[in-house]
């Protein structure tokens, strides 16, 4: 029994040893100028297809070319930029489009243009936007309060996925937190986690 215990001990050592060395092979440093990112809570930060690092804060989205930040949120100059500055979740499209899912709807900045849409909130069921995934097959899903919207990109259109408690096939909660998709080859799942639901 001893011998036993002394193995596990000596591979929970090696494992955390291990571990510890893998860590100090990654070097971290603080961006330059962070104290001009427009929020002091980063909900979300992504990397897009060129490589620019883009933060989702409660004060705007803010984007990050290696050198400089650039910043998007609503002011007195442009009231009507964004939705909200509140932004909770950002990805990138199939149209290196950038989605901004806010605490008040969505917008969409095509950074071609630099130009920024509003979808407008009629076409949503609920505009408190908590998450977004992008599926192996193109298709952009959405995490809302109240269900979930999948967009179609040919129609511009959601559909949306609600809670029926009768129906055993439908989704088990409406305030959709998190998505995760499982390898789509073996599984074609799209896992959601919902609040008081699971």
């Amino acid at each position: 029994m001893k011998r036993i215990i002394l193995l596990l001990l000596l591979c929970v050592f090696s494992l955390y040893d291990h571990a510890e060395t893998e860590w100090n092979n990654y070097k971290i440093r603080p961006i330059n100028n962070q104290d001009k990112l427009p929020g002091k809570q980063v909900n979300q930060i992504l990397q897009d297809s060129e490589g620019y690092m883009w933060f989702a804060t409660n004060n705007g989205l803010c984007s990050y070319n290696g050198y400089s930040l650039k910043t998007y949120k609503s002011s007195n100059q442009h009231p009507k930029l964004l939705q909200s500055n509140i932004i909770n979740t950002i990805i990138e499209d199939i149209d290196h489009r950038i989605w901004i899912g806010t605490e008040q709807g969505i917008n969409i900045l095509d950074k071609s243009t630099n130009k920024i849409e509003t979808i407008s909130n009629d076409s949503l069921q609920n505009s408190y936007i908590h998450s977004f995934l992008l599926s192996s097959d193109s298709t952009l899903w959405i995490g809302t309060q109240v269900g979930l919207l999948r967009y179609n990109r040919g129609t511009r259109n959601f559909t949306t996925y609600k809670n029926r408690p009768s129906d055993s096939t439908s989704i088990c909660g409406n305030a959709i937190k998190l998505f995760w998709k499982m390898n789509p080859e073996i599984y074609g799942l799209l896992l959601t986690a919902t609040e008081y639901a699971g």
